[in-house]
């Protein structure tokens, strides 16, 4: 199986409910609302398809601006993916969009996070480094320090609930189960898990 069917597997919203998916790309995030059945992660890996795939996906994809606010309100959305693979922002940027996440998730909300990871085995670290999806450094160093990126702590610190992290794609990759807790401290279980 394909790390990209394997994540998308993990990350799937309850049927009819349609996602929040924004990933962040160079430092901006960009949103798009994926339905039941959409593909979260359609990456490309040639030249040649990234060319076409610009083109085809500027419609579709809309970035958000400069800052890291997202164009929803406060406690609207019920089940988002936030992606950072592909993106090699500090991690003041990412702690950013991830308090923005939260503000936009309303309570008891899915979110959904899916990061690089560095596999235990060594042999399997250094693959990751140049296996698909690949860190987004140019030094290997950095991409080796990008891999063990603590996105788990990260999303705890903006007010969400950690409650499940996996691997996926030979430990390549992390997907983070979390919600966000509701005003009053309890936990909003969502009915149609």
């Amino acid at each position: 199986m394909s790390w990209r069917r394997e994540v998308e597997a993990l990350v799937r919203p309850p049927r009819d409910t349609p996602a929040l998916f924004v990933a962040l790309e160079r430092g901006i995030p960009e949103v798009r609302i994926v339905h039941a059945g959409g593909a979260f992660f359609d990456f490309v890996e040639s030249r040649a398809d990234l060319a076409r795939a610009a083109t085809d996906a500027a419609a579709a994809t809309r970035p958000v601006a400069e800052s890291a606010s997202l164009p929803f309100p406060d406690a609207s959305v019920g089940w988002l993916v936030l992606s950072f693979l592909g993106d090699a922002s500090d991690a003041r940027r990412r702690a950013a969009v991830a308090a923005e996440v939260a503000r936009v998730a309303a309570p008891g909300a899915t979110i959904v996070a899916v990061d690089h990871n560095r596999p235990r085995q060594l042999v399997a670290a250094l693959g990751a480094l140049v296996r698909a999806p690949r860190p987004p450094r140019w030094l290997p160093l950095g991409a080796w320090r990008r891999l063990a990126y603590p996105t788990a702590r990260e999303l705890r610190a903006a007010g969400l609930t950690v409650e499940r992290l996996r691997l996926a794609g030979d430990e390549r990759i992390q997907v983070i189960s979390a919600r966000r807790r509701a005003r009053n401290g309890f936990r909003v279980d969502m009915i149609n898990r």
